[in-house]
């Protein structure tokens, strides 16, 4: 609310509830979030992998249907035909992307799933304003990275937890998801309001559809942090080997 109201109370508030929520956490013998959960830096990091990834393809979602509206005129029927594609293509990713798990390994798919999500992203960026069917084409490649990267990265995740701590260290996961996408939205709309006329990526077109172009670009950044992200989790945590114990 303080982010979509831009409200500065409400966000002294929020910031204030946090506080005492971690000290009571802290205190309580029996906490509803145990502390140490966040002790291993494995964990923390495939905390924040998902949490990106489940915002770029909320953005994702949000900002399309509106983009195809806005600027290209289309109604909801044409809109949902142009955004099957990336459906049709993710239930594919999903099909074969945990038989890649179980056999490659959480690492390979989930290098996989950022290669697709950041390829999409520059397209939709170069292509917001001058063919739709570009779009389409480009939502099968964010789709299916997304749909690739969910259950490598929440198998990462869940190797990183201690006997005892996989219930509510999945849930934790979970929450941070989908307060992910709460956010995301609201930086999306906003960022529609606010507007602007000059597209940031050099192949875009300028005018209306250049905030869409410039939002893709910002989610490929995201995106790229994901990656990184990724990239800094232990191997035996990105394979899916070895349950690890919080020290």
């Amino acid at each position: 609310m303080a982010i979509n109201l831009l409200n500065v109370s409400l966000l002294a508030a929020s910031a204030g509830l946090a506080i005492l929520f971690v000290l009571r956490q802290k205190r309580t013998a029996n906490p509803f979030i145990p502390p140490e959960l966040f002790r291993s830096r494995a964990y923390r990091t495939g905390l924040a992998a998902g949490f990106l990834n489940a915002s770029v393809n909320f953005g994702v979602l949000l900002l399309t249907p509106i983009l195809l509206g806005e600027v290209f005129r289309l109604d909801a029927g044409r809109i949902g035909l142009l955004m099957f594609p990336g459906a049709a293509a993710s239930s594919l990713a999903g099909l074969y992307g945990g038989r890649m798990i179980d056999r490659k390994g959480a690492s390979v798919v989930l290098l996989a799933a950022a290669a697709l999500t950041g390829s999409g992203l520059l397209f939709l960026s170069s292509l917001a304003g001058r063919a739709a069917w570009g779009i389409a084409s480009a939502l099968a490649f964010t789709c299916s990275g997304y749909i690739l990267a969910q259950p490598a990265l929440a198998k990462a995740v869940s190797v990183t937890l201690a006997e005892g701590r996989t219930g509510i260290g999945m849930g934790v996961y979970s929450l941070s998801n989908f307060m992910s996408t709460a956010l995301a939205g609201i930086a999306v709309t906003k960022a529609l309001e606010a507007g602007g006329g000059v597209a940031f990526n050099p192949l875009a077109a300028d005018g209306v559809s250049a905030v869409h172009s410039n939002l893709f670009l910002a989610l490929f950044a995201a995106a790229q942090l994901q990656m990184l992200l990724v990239l800094l989790l232990p191997e035996r945590t990105k394979r899916g080997q070895n349950r690890l114990t919080n020290r």
